[in-house]
């Protein structure tokens, strides 16, 4: 097998595990019952909208994550073993993400929060070591330190997210909304700029 088809097969996988999760998003949405779509009480609409939210934000946050994924791949020539690994782990991190989803549209609390930071979290950090090993595989691809500015970046938002949650829900909900501008720094600033 030749680099470009192991890093075509390693780009599959990725994009049928981004597939699975966007569509699991949706699983867990409560549809309006027949009496809450005839009712005038607005209130009975609310688990529907909360869940409907949760869904449209992890939508857009793993819209980000793809994006990030896909800078990668187009730049690098050649893949090994570690980064098989660690791409694995990056994947891993997130299909957890209609999990944490779930909890947030079912616990607008605290606790919900935090998991949802930390499951964005795991996933920013996962990013940052895989995009730090492709570095190492193919330099001359990434030049200098732009590469980790953008999961340097949601990795400590998503940190202070969870970090925040503890004490204010909707401040996590802040910042998270603020990483949706992750893709836009990456092709100002970071690797985005030269492709």
């Amino acid at each position: 097998m030749t680099g470009e088809t192991d890093l075509a097969r390693i780009a599959r996988i990725g994009d049928s595990v981004f597939a699975v999760t966007i569509t699991l998003l949706a699983y867990r949405v409560r549809p309006p019952s027949h009496d809450t779509l005839v009712s005038a009480d607005v209130s009975l609409w609310a688990p529907f909208l909360t869940d409907l939210a949760a869904v449209v934000l992890s939508f857009f946050v793993a819209s980000v994550f793809w994006i990030s994924h896909w800078r990668i791949f187009r730049r690098m020539r050649q893949s090994d073993m570690r980064f098989v690994a660690l791409n694995l782990a990056f994947l891993g991190a997130l299909i957890l993400l209609p999990i944490s989803t779930s909890l947030v549209s079912s616990d607008f609390t605290r606790l919900g929060m935090m998991a949802y930071s930390i499951n964005l979290f795991l996933a920013a950090a996962a990013g940052l070591f895989v995009r730090m090993h492709a570095q190492r595989l193919d330099p001359h691809a990434f030049g200098p330190g732009r590469l980790l500015l953008t999961p340097s970046l949601s990795m400590a938002t998503f940190a202070c997210a969870a970090l925040v949650s503890a004490w204010s829900p909707l401040g996590a909900v802040v910042l998270w909304c603020g990483a949706l501008v992750m893709p836009w720094i990456d092709g100002r600033w970071g690797i985005g700029r030269a492709a």
